[in-house]
């Protein structure tokens, strides 16, 4: 890898979408997408390093290639710390500003050392819950998980035992047009008049891109909307083969270290394939790279200082410093890395100026400074302009303006989109499985939505399109048309239109192999509402998105409870549990026997404040099965 290309490949997005902050009640100019502005990331810090807020686009001065630009624009953002509570989510949002990709380099790992990576990967997730939409790259090729506000999937992932070998990649992907003209087996054409397209499509187009390595080497998040983006590398850094083998360049190269002559970058060259691959993402996506070594913090030991691991150190803070982030591999506490990662991501600026050619793709070092004594402002060195991935979005949304939302591997946040997903069991156990799938709009009157499959093992498109125009006055809360889908894992991303605004939101969903599962709780949903809407079928009533109650309230909770081979009588529990794991209320049900069985009933919540989870049990022989919905007690 040429440690130019590296240098020169942060990706700079187009512009910053105005999206609603937890910031103050001032009104802030906005980036919009389209426009010629370079996005600046900036960390500013007082001598003690706190975050300084209140400053104006005039305490900054920008310099590209060495020349002074105007700043333009400039947002200050500030974000409160969530209220603790459950990591999980089981309602998927568009409304998120900023994006952290959790990377482990778990490659080669194993026993104490794996343990240590895992388990500060787990302190990250359960941190940053709610702050931010988390994604988790494993080098190991170990499975990660999709960008989501829902932090217990990458708790999960980070609990599953390691596979015993490596999966084989499965090699270029072959795709056939957007909309399945030559789709998967078993998937019926769809009249292009319910296609979210106006007309049947000529051509095909780009493949929806998975979010995980794909999308990050392919730019496509720098083609989104300038959300804030961080990458947080848990690694104890790996040499490759040049340094690792021969001891004579690594002691050529601490001589250069000693005498401040290193090439920091050229070091990048020498870091494990996986792990470079990782940085130049990162650095490409326009993301800021914050490394912590796992070790830190250990009692009784430092990190090693011998002459390999100087030089691994000395790429690692390079690295660091290009992506306006830094490096915690010396001797500093857990706590204080943490500490500097969340206010890394709670409070920041972001300055917009006009790139000198902005029709080039040369790379430009640039720098910020601020005008007051005493305070340091902390961005990336150098930026490039890259419109190879926004190209590819202009061609998605040429094609069709609600597929060009769905094609970048972040949802757009113009509308401020819920999204709720559960399976539910088939008519019969060989049959795909159906999905209820409801969009909330936040009152704004949407009038065309389109829903895309994206199969995460294989890497393809699932299944048709489904869209539809609106007419009239919709719900607020509506179901929408939704594909049927066999076994595996997917992604359901919806675009959705109003008449002055567009947006999209995505939800993980799993459906499970029913002929192959004997006791199964699927569908579970909870409600308030006293009658129950004629779209609701085949739910027990209408869901409720929310998840936040007042104390006592009575919520309804309905699921259903799936069986194969043998119907017998299946015991029930619905409790409400505590932060603690204690039950505090529930309710005890006996079903007769039968395939397919619905629960539904009525439950009282606490009246003390506070995060609670409404766990569903089954119970049958010696099959025990349960799903569970987080809500919080105000």
């Amino acid at each position: 890898m040429n440690p130019r290309v590296l240098a020169g490949a942060v990706a700079v997005c187009c512009g910053l979408a105005g999206l609603q902050a937890q910031q103050s009640a001032i009104q802030r100019p906005v980036f919009r997408t389209g426009t010629t502005l370079v996005q600046l990331d900036v960390v500013v810090t007082d001598p003690s390093g706190k975050p300084v807020p209140g400053l104006t686009k005039d305490d900054f001065k920008v310099f590209d290639g060495g020349r002074e630009r105007p700043v333009v624009a400039m947002n200050e953002y500030h974000h409160e710390a969530p209220p603790p509570g459950s990591v999980r989510q089981d309602v998927a949002s568009s409304a998120t500003e900023r994006l952290v990709a959790i990377v482990l380099d778990d490659h080669g790992k194993t026993g104490a050392a794996l343990d240590r990576a895992k388990g500060l990967a787990r302190d990250l997730v359960t941190a940053l819950a709610g702050r931010a939409h988390l994604a988790l790259i494993r080098t190991s090729r170990e499975p990660g998980v999709e960008f989501t506000a829902n932090a217990q999937a990458l708790l999960d992932a980070l609990a599953l035992a390691p596979t015993i070998e490596e999966p084989i990649d499965p090699g270029p992907r072959v795709w056939g047009s957007i909309y399945g003209r030559s789709g998967p087996q078993g998937v019926q054409r769809v009249d292009p008049s319910l296609s979210p397209g106006r007309a049947a499509p000529s051509r095909g187009v780009s493949p929806i891109p998975d979010t995980l390595y794909n999308a990050f080497a392919d730019g496509l998040l720098s083609a989104n909307d300038g959300r804030r983006k961080s990458f947080i590398v848990i690694t104890e850094g790996a040499l490759y083969t040049r340094l690792a083998e021969d001891p004579v360049l690594v002691n050529a190269e601490i001589k250069k270290l000693d005498e401040g002559k290193l090439d920091d970058l050229k070091l990048v060259n020498d870091l494990h394939e996986r792990l470079q691959k990782v940085f130049t993402a990162a650095i490409r996506t326009n993301s800021a790279v914050t490394i912590v070594d796992p070790r830190i913090g250990a009692r009784g030991r430092s990190l090693s200082e011998n002459g390999s691991a100087r030089l691994i150190r000395a790429t690692l803070d390079a690295l660091a410093r290009v992506s306006g982030g830094y490096a915690a591999i010396r001797d500093e506490s857990v706590d204080g890395a943490l500490s500097r990662t969340l206010a890394d991501l709670d409070d920041y600026y972001v300055l917009g100026f006009e790139p000198i050619d902005p029709n080039g793709n040369k790379q430009h070092p640039v720098d910020v400074r601020v005008n007051r004594p005493g305070l340091t402002a902390r961005t990336r060195t150098v930026f490039q302009l890259d419109e190879k991935a926004q190209r590819a979005v202009l061609a998605a949304a040429k094609k069709d303006p609600l597929l060009g939302l769905a094609y970048s591997p972040i949802p757009a946040g113009d509308l401020p989109l819920r999204l709720w997903a559960t399976v539910l069991p088939p008519p019969a156990t060989s049959a795909p499985a159906s999905i209820a799938l409801w969009i909330d709009s936040g009152g704004a009157r949407l009038t065309e939505y389109a829903v895309f499959s994206i199969d995460m093992v294989n890497r393809r498109e699932a299944a048709q399109p489904v869209g539809r125009k609106l007419t009239g006055v919709p719900p607020s809360l509506m179901r929408l048309d939704s594909p049927v889908l066999p076994p595996g894992r997917y992604q359901l991303r919806v675009g959705a239109q109003t008449d002055t605004a567009d947006g999209s939101v995505y939800q993980t969903v799993v459906v499970p192999d029913f002929a192959k599962t004997p006791l199964a709780v699927t569908g579970l949903v909870i409600g308030t509402e006293t009658l129950r809407r004629a779209d609701a079928a085949p739910l027990p009533f209408t869901p409720t998105l929310e998840r936040v109650f007042d104390t006592r309230a009575r919520v309804r909770v309905g699921f259903r409870v799936w069986q194969i081979k043998t119907a017998e009588e299946v015991r029930t529990s619905i409790e409400v549990v505590d932060a603690m794991g204690r039950t505090v209320d529930g309710v005890n049900l006996v079903l007769a026997p039968s395939d397919s069985r619905i629960v539904s009933t009525d439950v009282t919540l606490p009246a003390a404040p506070g995060p609670y989870t409404i766990r569903v049990s089954a119970f049958a022989s010696s099959q025990a099965v349960s799903d569970e919905i987080s809500v919080r007690v105000r």
